[in-house]
């Protein structure tokens, strides 16, 4: 999987009636999976997530998403998983994004609109230059004498709405890889 959003259709059908994506649903399809991949990449550098990625075969999965927790916390759930589920119940404690339906790991929808939103903060470059001046710590600016106040941010590279969305699944304590 290069990108969160598989499809441009996809992408398209998420985006029906969120504000603020009039912009990424005008684009034509080799444009839209385009930035959907920028958008993608500047998700999984954004920052350390929860748990770990779903399939840790080398390799084997590109992007951050799905996840699940580390393998202490679940037990023996690989085995689990090789045996069609034999006597086995998922619980939100155990596996992340999954789909009972299919039996398939999932990006969570979550994802997939903050890839959105991080594909339209894209097209906006004058708008972007400034919440990035903002997001990387600018705290106060005067035009006379040109002084400018900078604090650390801790920029993570996703516009505000992308950010607010995928807080959720940054990690706050836990594990160091």
């Amino acid at each position: 999987m290069d990108r969160y959003l598989t499809t441009a259709a996809e992408g398209r059908t998420l985006a029906a009636g969120l504000p603020g994506l009039d912009a990424v649903l005008a684009l034509d399809d080799d444009a839209f999976l385009g930035l959907a991949t920028l958008a993608s990449i500047d998700i999984d550098a954004a920052m350390a997530y929860q748990g770990q990625k779903f399939d840790i075969t080398p390799g084997a999965q590109q992007r951050e998403f799905p996840r699940i927790p580390y393998p202490e916390n679940v037990g023996d759930w690989r085995s689990r998983m090789q045996f069609g589920f034999i006597g086995w119940t998922f619980s939100e404690d155990q596996i992340w994004d999954w789909d009972m339906a299919t039996k398939t790991a999932i990006v969570p929808p979550e994802v997939k609109v903050a890839c959105l939103y991080q594909m339209a903060w894209l097209l906006q470059p004058k708008f972007a230059a400034r919440l990035e001046a903002i997001r990387s710590g600018l705290t106060d600016q005067k035009i006379g004498t040109a002084s400018e106040s900078m604090a650390d941010a801790g920029s993570n590279g996703l516009g505000r709405r992308a950010h607010q969305i995928m807080a959720q699944y940054g990690r706050t304590t836990g594990k160091l890889l």
